[in-house]
């Protein structure tokens, strides 16, 4: 395409689009070559013993190398020419938003770059941070059961064991919820549906989060079930659940009812809430909202996004809003055409 346009360039400044005589074959051939790449974008790459560390220079001058051929060309060709002033005025001014449209790809490229590097070392830091206090926990308690030096009570050791147990489970949750993330969109997540009580659901889900200092209630309908994938929505509650003991002030609500065949899971708490600027992007993955610098207050920024992810596999929906319960956040998920007859 570039060499069928330069060609052009050479031969048509002055003329009209028939005299120029544009070579259609080598047209022909990069149009060709375009459906060509089409057909094969999507095919998985060879295995490599290695992985590429960055994107090869040449591929991402050798465009823009080639726009300034062609501006330079115009340059020389158009160079000495008899053209009107208004001509020179386009042409002048054609060089210079070239040029500009060159800078800034070369400014986005490198943005991009840089912005790919925080995100990932952000993500590295979050993750690590996340992992460290449950990891520390899980360490300093094994080393406490399997000192011989160290006499334990059967409660003790009972105890110890359960922290144990309940800080591997976090760690596994954290692993999950990435996995999830990272296999892609909604669509390829498979569900395992069944009717259940959701009332057993929410059981499940509330023994499953580590809640100390937190007074967590509840309010169900009697006798509710719903077509679901178990597994999934106790993790949405899960992760619900954690948010609401880590950013509230000691006090959550969960509210399930039903609204016309719609299953509507609401997760309400008594802290700051969430800033209006951020009550949208809370739910992409690795967003923190106000709390994206703060260290003292764990998190990796997924648990909204896995949350998202499993309510669209649902056909479901996610919202946010001001609680007006309890006064914080209130998240909402909404599972349509999931309530079914006892």
């Amino acid at each position: 395409q570039s060499v069928a346009d330069l060609r052009y360039l050479t031969n048509g400044v002055g003329k009209t689009f028939a005299e120029a005589q544009p070579n259609f074959a080598v047209f022909l051939l990069a149009t060709t070559l375009y459906l060509t790449a089409a057909t094969i974008v999507k095919r998985q790459p060879k295995a490599r013993a290695y992985a590429d560390r960055r994107t090869p220079i040449w591929s991402i001058v050798t465009p823009y190398s080639v726009a300034l051929a062609m501006i330079g060309l115009l340059i020389i060709e158009t160079r000495g020419a008899a053209l009107s002033p208004s001509t020179q005025v386009l042409l002048a001014g054609a060089y210079l938003v070239g040029g500009l449209v060159i800078a800034r790809q070369g400014i986005a490229i490198r943005e991009n770059r840089l912005l790919v590097e925080k995100q990932r070392a952000e993500l590295v830091s979050s993750i690590s941070h996340e992992l460290r206090t449950p990891l520390t926990a899980v360490v300093g308690f094994l080393d406490v059961i399997t000192d011989e030096h160290t006499e334990l009570e059967v409660a003790e050791r009972r105890d110890l064991t359960l922290v144990i147990q309940q800080q591997a489970q976090h760690m596994s949750r954290i692993v999950s919820d990435l996995i999830l993330l990272a296999r892609g969109s909604p669509e390829d997540m498979t569900l395992k549906e069944d009717l259940v009580p959701v009332t057993r659901v929410i059981e499940n889900a509330v023994h499953s989060v580590d809640h100390r200092g937190v007074e967590i209630s509840t309010e169900v309908e009697a006798d509710l079930r719903a077509r679901i994938d178990t597994g999934r929505v106790q993790q949405v509650l899960i992760n619900l659940l954690s948010n609401a003991s880590r950013y509230g002030n000691g006090q959550g609500l969960i509210v399930v009812r039903r609204e016309g065949q719609d299953l509507t899971i609401e997760v309400h708490d008594n802290g700051p809430g969430v800033p209006k600027k951020y009550e949208r992007v809370v739910w992409e993955r690795f967003e923190r909202g106000v709390n994206r610098l703060n260290a003292s207050i764990p998190g990796s920024g997924i648990g909204l996004a896995v949350v998202a992810t499993i309510a669209s596999a649902h056909g479901g929906s996610t919202a946010y809003r001001q609680s007006e319960r309890l006064g914080g956040a209130c998240f909402r998920v909404v599972l349509p055409n999931r309530i079914e007859a006892a």
